[in-house]
């Protein structure tokens, strides 16, 4: 009986082994099935956010047609076609304007309602622009007091604009200059 004892304590062992043999190969199947869905989980966000923000997706198709509004295609000769980099954005709070009165608005008073955006880069420029809001502000509501509602109604009115606040704006800055005005929203009531 001696005997059996042991028999019995090896018999006991490779049963434990044996099993844990068996669960071993299941155990690294879980952990490669694992690896495999994370690594998928990883390629499948990467390429959406590739597709996304990298290549162009929804957000750069809302900055297209922006620039696309303003009657600019944001490619320049310079660099054959491709799209100029484009910077941060600084938001400016609405403006509402009263615009110069003319012979053919019978007393009538016209307002700009305008939002606008500028494009920038550096963050040394970002702060000199939140430093600065009152006095861009105040540039952007004294030259838009001097326009009538018919020198702002078609697209060129409004390229033109553009070009005149982007002078006005950049000869108040020092640490660096606004790339591009966006339009938002413009409303002549």
């Amino acid at each position: 009986m001696a005997d059996d004892q042991p028999v019995n304590e090896g018999a006991e062992d490779k049963g434990v082994d044996g099993a844990e043999e068996t669960k071993q190969p299941g155990g690294m199947k879980k952990w490669i099935i694992i690896g495999v869905a994370v690594l998928v989980l990883a390629v499948g966000g990467g390429g959406a956010w590739w597709f996304l923000v990298g290549k162009g997706g929804a957000d750069s198709e809302k900055d297209t047609k922006k620039k696309a509004s303003a009657g600019q295609t944001g490619e320049t000769a310079g660099n054959k076609g491709q799209p100029s980099p484009f910077g941060s954005v600084f938001e400016l709070d609405p403006f509402v304007v009263n615009l110069k009165s003319t012979e053919e608005d019978d007393g009538r008073r016209r307002y700009l309602k305008v939002e606008i955006e500028m494009e920038y880069s550096g963050e040394m420029l970002k702060a000199e622009l939140d430093r600065r809001l009152p006095q861009l502000r105040d540039a952007v509501l004294m030259h838009l007091g001097t326009k009538t509602a018919d020198e702002l109604r078609d697209v060129q009115d409004k390229i033109t604009l553009k070009n005149e606040l982007l002078i006005k704006l950049n000869r108040l800055l020092i640490n660096g200059k606004i790339k591009n005005i966006y339009f938002v929203d413009f409303i002549i009531q």
